[in-house]
């Protein structure tokens, strides 16, 4: 009796560890990460009316964030950056906002917080940028770089671009493949601890 307990006790602690590390906040990038940062590239001083507009596909559901990494060149002011994320396919707007200069840091990821979308899996929306109101040399840059498969349409007042911004989403979601990954890793050591037990005994 004493022995199933204590299996029900290590199996209960072991589900509770993978469902605790499963159940997290996700990053996930949308641009090639084994390219070197010095080799990054960026949209222009964004100022003067100036657009950028990065559509994604998101790979989980509860998306609440992005974060971007972005250029200052030293500036900061009172100026404010406009953005807007939109459900490319019902146009529906998610969330939008004003972003104040002063509060970017340089070669930094800037991050963007909003309510929980709880359906966001595998829609695409469109991020856009936009710097009204900021005039010449008193805006910022956001990094751009080779894309990975969720970028889509990178365009820059306009023009398309075969690039994506630096830019990751962020979800807060239960992720099963991750519990069921760490669950069997689980299994394998104390397997293995038990049959080295028995080998030293």
């Amino acid at each position: 009796m004493k022995k199933i307990a204590k299996r029900i006790i290590i199996m209960l602690l072991m589900v509770t560890v993978g469902a605790v590390h499963a159940y997290g906040q996700w990053k996930q990038p949308i641009y090639d990460m084994t390219v070197d940062a010095a080799a990054y590239q960026n949209v222009g001083e964004i100022s003067n009316g100036a657009e950028i507009e990065q559509e994604f596909v998101v790979h989980y559901n509860g998306m609440n964030g992005l974060l971007i990494r972005t250029s200052t060149w030293g500036r900061s002011n009172d100026k404010q950056l406009t953005y807007e994320l939109v459900n490319v396919k019902d146009d529906s707007v998610v969330a939008e906002g004003k972003l104040k200069i002063s509060e970017f840091v340089d070669n930094d990821y800037k991050e963007i917080s909003f309510p929980e979308v709880k359906n966001s899996k595998e829609n695409q929306y469109r991020l856009t940028i936009r710097g009204d109101g900021v005039d010449t040399g008193e805006g910022i840059s956001i990094f751009t770089t080779k894309k990975e498969n969720s970028a889509k349409s990178l365009k820059i007042n306009g023009t398309e671009q075969n690039q994506a911004l630096v830019l990751k989403v962020l979800a807060k979601e239960f992720n099963i493949k991750d519990f069921i990954v760490l669950i069997g890793l689980l299994l394998y050591v104390v397997g293995f601890v038990k049959l080295l037990y028995k080998f030293l005994k």
